[in-house]
């Protein structure tokens, strides 16, 4: 009888759960944020160089040049989003 109990708690709970995140999952939705493009220029920025220190290292030595690559490649791709949507940017500075 204890476990019957026991068992019924557990699924009212998790039915109370799934609806609170339903719910707060619907709520995030309709509030969808504004795209920062600062973000993907200061990315672009860090992964370009990033990519080419390894390009350099692995030239150095007898590491692979693919790893290296496809951080140059995004880096450069994310400067490019950034750049392009310059006048969208975020000026504001989280703290």
């Amino acid at each position: 009888m204890i476990v019957l109990i026991a068992a019924s708690i557990l699924v009212v709970s998790i039915i109370v759960a799934m609806a609170v995140i339903v719910v707060l999952w619907k709520k995030k939705i309709n509030q969808r944020a504004e795209t920062n493009y600062r973000i993907f220029f200061i990315m672009g920025f860090v992964l370009m160089p990033a990519g080419l220190s390894w390009i350099a290292v692995s030239l150095l030595t007898e590491l692979s040049i693919t790893i290296g690559l496809p951080f140059v490649i995004i880096g450069v791709v994310y400067l490019g989003i950034g750049l392009g949507n310059q006048d969208r940017w975020d000026n504001k500075l989280a703290v």
